[in-house]
């Protein structure tokens, strides 16, 4: 693999998101490898995304809030080749990656550091970092951050034992590079409960009353066309359904599913994706970082009554197909909850402070032209990142929820729960974030005393 620091390694580019990097892993030379996914369960914020390739020696850490690639892992040399502008400097079968000959690739540096606790030596460079283990006698040679260890005094030289990729100077604070401007990915998306969405970023607007054009002006093409699934608590109604059937577009890209009435062709909903780990749909969606306006927000009381097996999903079949490659641990995923080694990397702290929240916007937006999409309405925000126990301190307690459960055969992660407000549903996860959002308007159901899904 080609090292290109300060940037990736062979494929794998800083900043990338986590959906890039797992659809990397699932074609060409790496789909033969398991893959391991690290993630804090209780606190999944707390940690990073860690997706660890043991046959290739390589762990590639995201950011937990953006899901992107922010430090790329090497740290089993004899599974795998590296080069760099072309040399190669390390190879299993041929060429250890001795201190000397990475002094003369990558050129002079400034003297590294050496970890008493671990007896590591790391030489830094802009964007990389190697770690050498020292032996016992030469080790007080090099405490004092004044030389090289170009060459121990008998003639031998140490071999690296670990390498770090990362953004800036540091690989104690790596630094993300910015999103490029082309790229709306992470885009704060404004939702204002009972009216509509606002892309900050592209400066777009949609509403309950968008017409499948206009959604296609606004956003694009979406990502798939999705038949809603058969009702099965169909049963349950006193009335049955006739016409023609509703439709999802699903822009997974964006982490947001649209559902439109298949009569009206105007959209009903509005289903924001958070794409935590721990969740059936994980890498189904990108994450939508969207911001609540909750001025308009009520708690109601209402009973709520499934409309479909699977409320805020497109059909069924694209669901399978994610929990065959995600759920099968034998050969392509392996969960792993607490309390694994990925924090342990050789005395390099790798842990971050919690990012401050993303800016609502530096643009100018455009006026919305029924004048009740203002992101700069005074009222609290509800983020994608907040816990269900710090929402319900700003809209007060939910009522009873809906328990959506897929009987424990074919995903690990047991059950979510659907908490209902008027006109928004929120789905929230066993450790108390939120799995997605979804806006509604039916009004006439609220009346009755039901909300349906």
């Amino acid at each position: 693999m080609e090292v290109t620091p300060g940037r990736g390694l062979g494929a794998f580019e800083l900043g990338s998101t986590i959906s890039d990097a797992i659809q990397q892993l699932q074609r060409g030379p790496y789909a033969s490898h398991n893959v391991e996914l690290l993630y804090s369960d209780q606190q999944p914020l707390s940690r990073d995304i860690v997706l660890r390739v043991k046959a290739l020696g390589l762990q590639l850490r995201f950011d937990a809030q953006s899901q992107r690639l922010r430090l790329i892992d090497v740290f089993d040399f004899h599974a795998i080749s590296l080069a760099y502008c072309g040399s190669c400097f390390n190879d299993p079968a041929s060429i250890p990656a001795r201190f000397n000959l990475l002094y003369a690739l990558f050129g002079p540096t400034f003297p590294g550091e050496y970890n008493a606790t671990t007896q590591a030596y790391c030489l830094n460079y802009p964007g990389i970092s190697f770690l050498f283990p020292l032996p016992p006698q030469y080790q007080q040679l090099y405490t004092d951050g004044k030389e090289l260890p170009v060459q121990f005094p008998d003639g031998t030289t140490p071999t690296a034992i670990r390498m770090f990729i990362y953004g800036g100077l540091n690989v104690r604070a790596p630094s993300l590079p910015p999103i490029p401007s082309n790229s709306f990915y992470y885009e704060p998306v404004h939702a204002f409960p009972s009216r509509g969405l606002m892309f900050a970023q592209r400066n777009r607007h949609l509403r309950f009353s968008s017409s499948v054009q206009h959604v296609c002006s606004e956003l694009g093409a979406p990502s798939k066309i999705c038949q809603k699934e058969l009702d099965k608590m169909r049963i349950h109604h006193q009335e049955g359904r006739s016409g023609c059937p509703d439709f999802f577009y699903n822009y997974f890209r964006m982490g947001i599913d649209i559902l439109f009435d298949g009569e009206k062709h105007t959209a009903k909903k509005f289903v924001l994706h958070t794409n935590y780990p721990g969740h059936v749909r994980f890498n189904q969606y990108q994450k939508c970082n969207f911001f609540i306006h909750v001025s308009h927000i009520q708690n109601t009381t209402a009973t709520t009554r499934s409309e479909s097996s699977s409320p805020m999903l497109p059909p069924s079949s694209y669901s399978q197909t994610h929990k065959r490659n995600w759920s099968n641990t034998s050969n392509d995923l392996l969960f792993d909850m607490e309390g694994e080694d990925e924090e342990q990397t050789d005395g390099v702290d790798l842990s971050y402070e919690q990012a401050a929240q993303p800016q609502l916007s530096t643009i100018e937006l455009r006026t919305d032209p029924a004048g009740d999409l203002d992101v700069n309405a005074a009222g609290p925000l509800i983020n994608s990142d907040m816990t269900w126990t710090q929402i319900q301190q700003i809209l007060g307690p939910a009522s009873r929820p809906l328990v959506m459960s897929d009987g424990g055969t074919l995903q690990p992660f047991g059950p979510t729960y659907f908490y209902a407000y008027h006109d928004i549903i929120f789905e929230v996860m066993k450790n108390d974030h939120i799995a997605s959002v979804t806006f509604f308007l039916d009004h006439s159901n609220l009346e009755n005393g039901i909300v349906q899904l």
